[in-house]
This record gives structure tokens, sequence and C-alpha cells, in this order.
């Protein structure tokens, strides 16, 4: 019911029986869930209560437009009651487990997963569990009735191509798993991946990227003019992991890109990425307004996705200030005769365009800063830049 009733007030679209009162109303049934998970013994190692506790993370998260740290603390009580109950092992070789309860661990552990991995990456803190700890299956490509609890043996996995209510989230997993990997390796304090480990996680994200169901493969806006909302909106959350991930894949070479022709490939993927993750901005902001396409589906719009636009907006702008300070000293140095600019400058079309995006950024910023402070924050830093 919270969920529901978030998802009527962001959308705009409430029935009439709760009519001018969703918002509250989810308030208080988000408030009861608690009250339930106290009275039931939250520490408790039962089925029941992680998939309630699953449920209770996800209303918490979707009430605010900001990071709130008690999704964190939540998402990590998640991963710790998963862990005792040993959702992160594969169940398929323990007869006790029958296939019906294998397959919802699998779902529940996969969706507990992707939350460790991206709710820890926008605090800026590494995920609790690593990728070499478990050796969970993805959960399946079926449709929830091909399921019940006195299945002998579960049936094949759908083709991919096949679109049923998993497919999303088992192409999500595989995205934000090998984006998990990559994560760690980058955030290593005493073994950082070398540029030739980089190049592959590079070639590995793209190969993920077009090993997509042909359903949720990205396309523009006007090629996706038939096309579902929620449709639409998926295809988006893929490409932002995507491209999140490229950015977070090469950031450490940006610098070195701007004077070493060897790292100039990471310097343009950074750029690209953030630039493509400004205009996703600009065309969600556009479309969720009233009369837009994207206005029954705007609840999508989280604060993981306004961390991923902050992300790119900053790098636009540290790289455009860098270039600058680069042509200040060029013409200090050398007024009569300066040096070559490097073969990676942009070009001043290149420029004016990355400007215009900040711009346009700024001002999507500026008009939600009343209901974030994200918002607001990022409209003030970015104005200052």
């Amino acid at each position: 019911m919270t969920l529901s009733l978030q998802s009527y007030h962001r959308a705009g679209d409430e029935p009439p029986e709760y009519q001018g009162r969703s918002l509250e109303s989810s308030h208080d049934f988000r408030r009861l869930t608690a009250q339930c998970l106290l009275l039931g013994d939250i520490t408790q190692p039962l089925p029941q209560v992680l998939e309630t506790l699953v449920l209770h993370v996800q209303a918490e998260y979707g009430r605010s437009r900001d990071a709130e740290p008690s999704v964190l603390l939540m998402t990590s009580l998640c991963v710790r009651l998963a862990l005792r109950m040993g959702y992160h092992r594969d169940p398929g070789p323990h007869p006790s487990i029958t296939p019906f309860q294998a397959e919802m661990r699998r779902r529940v552990w996969t969706f507990i997963r992707q939350c460790d991995l991206l709710i820890s990456f926008q605090f800026g803190l590494p995920a609790m569990v690593r990728s070499d700890h478990i050796d969970t299956l993805p959960p399946r490509n079926l449709y929830d009735d091909e399921l019940h609890e006195d299945l002998p043996a579960l049936p094949a996995s759908r083709p991919s191509f096949e679109a049923t209510p998993m497919t999303y989230m088992i192409a999500k997993s595989r995205m934000t798993f090998l984006f998990g990997k990559l994560v760690e390796r980058v955030q290593s304090l005493t073994d950082p991946p070398s540029y030739e480990e980089t190049m592959k996680f590079d070639q590995d994200l793209r190969e993920m990227r077009a090993a997509h169901p042909p359903l949720l493969r990205m396309r523009s806006f006007h090629d996706s003019s038939r096309d579902p909302a929620n449709l639409i909106m998926q295809r988006l959350g893929l490409e932002l992991i995507y491209l999140r991930s490229l950015f977070v894949l090469h950031r450490r070479f940006i610098a070195r890109g701007r004077d070493n022709p060897r790292f100039a490939y990471s310097r343009r993927t950074c750029i690209d990425a953030s630039m493509e993750m400004l205009a996703h901005q600009a065309t969600l902001h556009e479309e969720s307004q009233p009369g837009g396409r994207l206005r029954s589906v705007k609840w999508y719009i989280s604060s993981l996705t306004t961390h991923d636009f902050l992300l790119a907006s900053v790098n636009v702008c540290m790289d455009l200030y860098h270039v600058a300070e680069t042509e200040r000293r060029r013409n200090r140095s050398a007024p009569t005769s300066p040096p070559p600019l490097p073969a990676d400058h942009y070009g001043e079309e290149r420029r004016d365009a990355m400007m215009r995006a900040v711009e346009h950024c700024i001002t999507i910023w500026e008009s939600v800063r009343e209901q974030s402070m994200e918002a607001y924050k990022a409209s003030v830093a970015l104005r200052v830049m």
C-alpha cells in the first residue's frame, strides 16, 4: 500500500478514494509496517521478515528525492539478514529447499544485492558483499503463473528476447553486478587496476550492453513513440547504469588524458558518457511535465538518477575549467607564437554544446530546488562553477 500510494502521489494520478491524501496515507502505512517489523522481531531469520523488510526499504527509498541515510542503514540490515539466511549461496545443491523456494530466494537476493551496490555507491561507501563471496544464480526468465509452491522442478528459462515480468530485473542485475565488480577494482587502494584491465572492463561493459534483450535496448525517444512509458523508463534505467559504469571506470584517467594521448580515450569516454546523461536528464525533465509522455512514471526519477546527473554535470564543468585554464596559461606563456594545442583539444562547437548542456542542467535543478535539498545544493554549486 505504501509503494502504491507513493506512486499515485508522485505521478499526480490519485484515485478518488485517496484524493488529496495519498501522501499522508503512505506515511501512515509506512509507519505501521515499521511497527509490525519491530513487533515481529526484525532480527529473526525468517523469509517473511526479510521480504517485508525489502519492501519497507523500497518504500523508504521512494519517499524522498534525496539520499536518506536511513535507506543505507536498512539496506545494511537487509544484507546481513540475507547473509545469515544463506541467500548469497545458490540453493540448487540443497534438496531441503524446494524449487519454488529456491527461485524466490534468487529473486530476493538479486534485489538485495542490487540495493547494496547502488545505495553504497551513492553514499561513497564500499558494498557490504564482494562479488567473489557469492554464487547465487540469477533468477529465471519466467512468468509468475509458472511458479507455485508444489512445483516439482523449475521450468526452463524462457529466451531473453521473450518479455516477462523478470526480463528487466535480470538485465538490470547483470549490468549492476558488472558495475559492482569494476567498482571493487577501481576503489582498491592497494591494488588499483592497470589501464589494460580498465580497457578489458570497458569491453565487457559494451558487450553487456549489446547483449540486452532487443525490447530493452536503448533507442531514441522518436523511435519509442509507440512504446509504453514504463518500457521507456526501463531502457533509460539500463542505459544510465551503463553510462555511470563507463564514467566510474575511466575517471581516474581524465587528468592524464589531457596530456598523454594514451589516455585520451578515457577522457573522451567520460565526457561523452556525461553528455549523454545530461541529455537523458533533459528528456526526462521535459517529458515528465504535465502533458509529457512520461508524466505517469515520473516516480521512476529517484535520488539515484539525480546523483548520476550531478556527477555528469560536475565532470563536464571541471573539464571545461581545465581546458580554459590550459588556454590561459598557453596564451600568457607565449602570446606571439603559442605552442600547438593538444590533439584532444575541443573545438568551439563541442565546447559550446557542453556549456549549453550545463546551463540547461542548472535550469532543471533550479526548477526542482524547492522539492529536493540535493537539487538546491546542485543548482548553487553549478551556478558558482
